[in-house]
């Protein structure tokens, strides 16, 4: 008798051994910057657990639980955001400023005012009016906006976010190339995305910008190859310092 309850005396005794896969599912879950580890860590929560049950003398179960709690609350997290982005930023920045035009074509200035942040948020109904009348003056209804896919967007300055996206406006005098510059955080504590200004290129009759101040950037294109196959540098003198040299030499 006595040593059937010494067996069972050392067996309690005996330290519990926490599984590995506890200690993955923890590991993976807390690392919140990565959203496939906050995925894995609940999946290898569950593994745990299912071990711990199936294994007498496996613990780790706390361990186990807090990782699963952990990253589902991340993995939700991470797809919160993955909306947000693709409604604030990435869906704007694919189709430019086509609603708040839209909504200004039609008079609603208080919802193209919200579109933008900085000065150009604070613009008055007046301002935006003289501007979207002068725009449809001079190249009638804007009808769509698309990316300009000949041109490669700018990359923002070193400590700005925001890129000039290069656009085509489509009016119904035909289409206009455009510069609007996207911001990814406004200033302040509840900062957001939005248009920081928006300028249509016109060499003839003047750039038409919002806010009037815009200016757009500088671009270097490559010149435009002739259909025919000729040279773009044909007629450019690329040396003439070579030239200089021989007119010395006669």
């Amino acid at each position: 008798m006595s040593d059937a309850r010494s067996t069972t005396d050392h067996a309690e005794a005996r330290p519990v051994r926490t599984t590995p896969w506890a200690f993955g599912a923890l590991l993976c879950s807390v690392i919140v910057f990565c959203p496939l580890a906050t995925l894995l860590g609940p999946l290898l929560g569950l593994r745990a657990i299912a071990e711990i049950r199936a294994r007498p003398g496996v613990g780790g179960t706390g361990m186990a639980v807090t990782a699963i709690l952990i990253g589902l609350i991340a993995t939700f997290g991470w797809i919160v955001a993955a909306f947000w982005w693709n409604d604030n930023v990435r869906r704007p920045m694919l189709t430019g400023p086509a609603r708040e035009f839209a909504a200004a074509q039609q008079g609603d200035y208080t919802t193209f005012r919200a579109g933008f942040i900085g000065p150009a948020a604070e613009a008055s109904n007046d301002e935006i009016a003289a501007f979207i009348q002068e725009m449809i003056q001079r190249y009638g209804l804007l009808l769509s906006i698309q990316q300009n896919q000949a041109v490669q967007a700018d990359e923002p300055e070193p400590g700005r976010l925001e890129p000039f996206i290069p656009y085509i406006f489509e009016f119904e005098t035909g289409p206009r190339e455009a510069e609007a510059e996207f911001e990814l955080f406004d200033e302040g504590w509840f900062s957001r995305p939005g248009w920081k200004s928006v300028i249509i290129m016109d060499p003839i009759a003047g750039n038409l910008a919002f806010p009037p101040d815009a200016t757009p950037p500088v671009r270097i294109r490559e010149p435009e190859e002739d259909p025919h196959g000729a040279d773009p540098h044909h007629g450019l003198d690329l040396h003439p310092d070579e030239h200089e040299g021989n007119d010395d030499d006669t």
